[in-house]
């Protein structure tokens, strides 16, 4: 945290507050609602929350609800490089993780910042669209590695959920 430029926080910090505002934006959208009463149906010993509620939810089902509500009104951020996308479709994966875990703010920083790098580099290098590939691609290994450094996974941990993350979405 302490070596990442200014400016890099900065955006940092901007794009997890655009990705809460989209969410709480969509929070009254139908869909937004069946996604969170589907959230009430489990539960979990390390839960998370569904933004805008007192709902505490398995990780993965938070992840769900609030990446619904950040996506459905599609006013999210987008990235454009060689390929294109929506980087912030890894914020709620990342911030369900982290509060399953516990982690403090400036490891939540450094997992969003880490997922944008992946995300982007991505964008920037390959362009999967023109080969029939979506962006998804690269939320599954920015978001992947973003959770890995939330959950201080070790290297042979990380590898394997990042493999465990990328075969069912080839």
């Amino acid at each position: 945290y302490d070596a990442l430029p200014a400016k890099a926080l900065h955006d940092t910090q901007l794009r997890l507050l655009d990705a809460l505002t989209c969410a709480l934006a969509a929070y009254e959208h139908p869909t937004s609602v069946l996604a969170r009463k589907s959230a009430l149906r489990v539960s979990a010993v390390a839960p998370a929350t569904v933004w805008g509620s007192a709902i505490r939810t398995t990780p993965e089902q938070a992840a769900f609800t609030n990446g619904v509500m950040t996506r459905v009104l599609d006013i999210s951020d987008t990235y454009l490089g060689k390929s294109r996308g929506h980087p912030s479709d890894m914020i709620s994966g990342i911030l369900a993780a982290a509060e399953s875990v516990r982690a403090d703010g400036k490891a939540v920083i450094n997992a969003i910042t880490l997922a944008y790098d992946v995300y982007c580099s991505f964008c920037e290098a390959i362009d999967v669209n023109s080969k029939g590939w979506d962006q998804p691609l690269y939320s599954v290994m920015g978001c992947v590695l973003g959770i890995a450094h939330v959950m201080k996974f070790s290297r042979d941990q990380t590898a394997n959920a990042l493999a465990l993350a990328l075969a069912p979405n080839m």
